[in-house]
């Protein structure tokens, strides 16, 4: 009886250890109400590789925007948003604000997860929206671990183009979602958090019409914190998010992060002594002022709220002590913009508006 007893605690012993963090539909599955606040961050930044079991992800020279949370992401009725009538059948959508993303509408059957469609506004242009056909697309099934695969081969649907006419696009294409990965994510200041799982998405669509064929492409890598992990971020959401989305070869990309990011703040007291963006807003001309206290690299980017570049005002130069300025015409689109001024490798951003 001892010998069985010592090879059950054993057998015990070994599967508490090897146990892999899990997903779970009541833990991760946001509901109305529910709210999300997250930092923009740097839109280069790799996520690094999936693919094994006890990884560890380096992120903690990951370089945000500024201190206060950038936008706030909100769960409500489907039934309060402007284009329900398209979504009758979607239990809760999640609104971004209109520049970061429109609105997205799902619904839980079960342990699955499914996409009705969303809402976009394309900047300049109008609002574009995808209705998925009645089958809609699955993007989830819980519970959800390492080396879990869900794939929907057949999505159809149809896009309404509303700055064309509208113009209608039928929609096919394919999705698949993997957990490819789980581990401990290191995070600016000090954050270290131990079972989270990689999410790894990609879909792809090609969406016709009269107009011709448009092909869509997008990549989205989640970092989840689940019910073991120690964090005071919200577990129902991302902890980090890289998100790519490629149109017809044309590449987007951004990054957001629940944690607090590396601004250079701090870093550049004592080389960056002051910087000035006026006016702000700004209608025609973006003037920088700044004084450095010892001689740098320098470099400034204009930035949108996507993290892409848009201008370069000065590229890397060899500046020395004292007074410089540097100014460019306003020539983009009116929104939020980023000025990033790159001071020997560190980093200080200031958020200005174009009008």
């Amino acid at each position: 009886m001892k010998s069985i007893f010592t090879l059950f605690i054993s057998a015990f012993i070994s599967l508490t250890i090897t146990a892999q963090p899990q997903l779970s539909l009541g833990e991760i599955t946001p509901v109305v109400g529910d709210i999300y606040n997250v930092y923009q961050a740097d839109s280069a930044y790799s996520p690094g590789i999936g693919g094994s079991a006890n990884m560890t992800w380096d992120f903690r020279s990951l370089n945000g925007y500024g201190q206060a949370y950038d936008y706030t992401v909100n769960y409500v009725t489907p039934s309060s948003t402007p284009d329900a009538s398209y979504f009758p059948t979607s239990t809760v959508a999640e609104s971004y604000p209109s520049n970061k993303g429109g609105t997205t509408y799902y619904k839980t059957s079960g342990n699955n997860v499914y996409m009705d469609g969303f809402t976009i506004t394309v900047s300049g242009l109008g609002s574009v929206l995808v209705d998925i056909n009645a089958d809609n697309e699955l993007i989830m099934t819980y519970p959800f671990t390492q080396g879990s695969n869900v794939a929907d081969a057949t999505i159809t649907g149809t896009a309404y183009f509303f700055f064309v006419g509208p113009q209608t696009a039928s929609i096919s294409g394919n999705a698949n979602t993997v957990a490819d990965g789980y581990g401990t994510l290191l995070m600016p200041y000090g954050d270290t958090i131990k079972d989270v799982i990689r999410v790894l998405r990609n879909e792809s669509y090609t969406a016709t019409s009269t107009l011709g064929t448009t092909t869509i492409n997008r990549t989205n890598i989640f970092f989840y914190a689940t019910s073991s992990s120690t964090t005071t971020a919200n577990k129902k959401f991302p902890l980090v998010a890289f998100y790519e989305t490629n149109i017809n070869g044309s590449s987007t990309k951004w990054v957001t992060s629940q944690l607090k990011m590396i601004t250079g703040l701090d870093d550049l007291a004592n080389t960056l002594e002051y910087i000035k963006v006026f006016p702000n807003p700004v209608k025609e001309r973006i003037n920088v002022n700044f004084s450095l206290a010892n001689e740098a690299k320098v470099s400034i980017t204009l930035k949108n709220n996507l993290g892409q570049n848009v201008s370069t005002l000065l590229a890397t130069q060899q500046l020395n002590n004292g007074s410089h300025n540097y100014s460019i015409d306003n020539t983009f689109a009116s929104g939020v913009y980023f000025l990033e001024i790159d001071v020997d490798g560190r980093k200080k951003v200031e958020k200005i508006i174009l009008e």
